[in-house]
């Protein structure tokens, strides 16, 4: 097994904005990146993956749904109806040994493709929910950073570079 190689910040690959996917054309090697995304999950013990974690800007995250006990693979994921707001506290595979708590959306409906290509709409709430969006954010460029303070996200940014040596 070689697991894919996390781009941890600052690399820019994760501000990079995502392109969206085309299941039709290649659904095989979305099937093949959706099996080591979760292989990833599985060896970091985390709860999600976006694909631009992984170095590739495609459109395309991997949850682990704790209510169901169940990886779920969303390929364009959109949110389409949201409610309530909590905090949700927060942790990155591409930011080490770093959490804090961002303000996100208690309730989420969400519009995607699955790993098969059908589309599919679920709704999700609390931490699942705070899992998705965070996934999401990564498929836009934004980092969890990016909804905090300015104060709190120069703590952070200066944290990691610490931790790189940079």
């Amino acid at each position: 097994m070689s697991l894919l190689k996390i781009m941890q910040f600052p690399n820019e690959k994760l501000k990079e904005k995502c392109s969206d996917c085309r299941p039709e054309k290649n659904l095989h090697e979305l099937q093949k990146l959706s099996e080591k995304m979760i292989e990833v999950i599985k060896f970091y013990n985390v709860r999600s993956l976006a694909a631009p974690q992984v170095g590739i800007s495609l459109n395309v995250m991997t949850i682990f749904d704790e209510n169901k006990k169940e990886f779920i693979t969303m390929i364009n994921p959109k949110i389409v109806k949201f409610d309530g707001i909590f905090e949700h506290e927060e942790k990155c595979v591409s930011f080490p040994r770093t959490k804090t708590v961002v303000q996100r959306y208690r309730e989420i409906e969400v519009k995607y493709l699955d790993e098969n290509g059908s589309e599919q709409h679920g709704t999700f709430e609390g931490k699942v929910a705070g899992f998705i969006q965070h996934g999401i954010d990564h498929l836009q460029g934004i980092l969890f950073i990016d909804r905090l303070s300015k104060l709190k996200k120069d703590i952070i940014i200066k944290k990691q570079k610490k931790l790189k040596g940079i």
